[in-house]
């Protein structure tokens, strides 16, 4: 445990960003702390920061003019992630008007969709998993946990399968062992991936 030096709060030594010149290895600075002084000195001089950062960015594209892409392969996870996030907060009600309007411009491919998705369910759960009471009721409280998170902290939690029903090379089953309550955009930005 450190304590930081701003927000006098003790927090784990993964809540700090390394340092090498320290004494323990970590900045005096929690992690909340640094993102928040790093904010304030952006903002209070915009121009000159925006300046800063276009310079920068023209720099890496002098040195490699494949930077974007090199780039973005190495952390195409958590980029797609953040780009998935980022489009969702900024984009929300234009996002749902739109899905709305393909389902309405789209009748026939939106039924399709929704009855393969619960066909595909049906079919990955086996018959002794339905016949076992306990094990619905455990498939049931994992339904009524995202309901609960998605209701008191007030964005979408869904039920994913850790193991896609219709991966692409690996499909899972409908059992309470392959199911897990995470946050509604994690669940749509790995779509049917299974790493």
């Amino acid at each position: 445990m450190k304590q930081c030096r701003i927000c006098l709060q003790e927090k784990e030594y993964a809540g700090f960003y390394p340092r090498d010149s320290t004494v323990d290895g970590y900045r005096s600075e929690c992690k909340n702390c640094c993102v928040e002084k790093s904010k304030a000195r952006y903002r209070k001089d915009l121009e000159a920061s925006r300046l800063w950062q276009r310079e920068n960015h023209r720099k890496k594209l002098e040195l490699n003019p494949n930077w974007h892409v090199e780039h973005y392969a190495a952390n195409k996870e958590r980029m797609s992630v953040y780009n998935a996030m980022y489009y969702r907060e900024h984009n929300r009600e234009k996002r749902l008007d739109q899905a709305k309007q393909w389902a309405q411009d789209n009748p026939g491919m939106a039924n399709a969709n929704k009855k393969a998705y619960k066909a595909a369910k049906i079919k990955a759960c086996p018959q002794w998993v339905r016949d076992d009471a306990d094990l619905m009721w455990m498939i049931s409280q994992a339904y009524e946990l995202a309901a609960q998170r998605s209701k008191t902290l007030g964005y979408s939690w869904h039920v994913d399968h850790i193991v896609p029903l219709r991966g692409e090379r690996v499909s899972g089953l409908h059992v309470p062992w392959n199911l897990q309550v995470i946050p509604g955009i994690v669940n749509m930005s790995k779509s049917n991936k299974f790493t």
